[in-house]
């Protein structure tokens, strides 16, 4: 993982075992389809953290 300034940083084990957790549990994800086939598809979250905290998800 990296800072905002792209330089290599760590995070506390316990913060991102509850992003992970918090992942997880969404739903409701449907996958594109084409010609009523589905397509293979995947989501790609990113999370800016500010003192500890999620600012944004994008």
């Amino acid at each position: 993982m990296v800072d905002y300034n792209l330089k290599k940083h760590s995070f506390k084990t316990n913060n991102i075992q509850q992003i992970q957790a918090s992942i997880k549990k969404l739903n409701g994800w449907k996958a594109g389809k084409w010609k009523d086939e589905s397509l293979d598809s995947y989501y790609v979250l990113n999370f800016k953290i500010q003192n500890g905290k999620i600012t944004d998800i994008f």
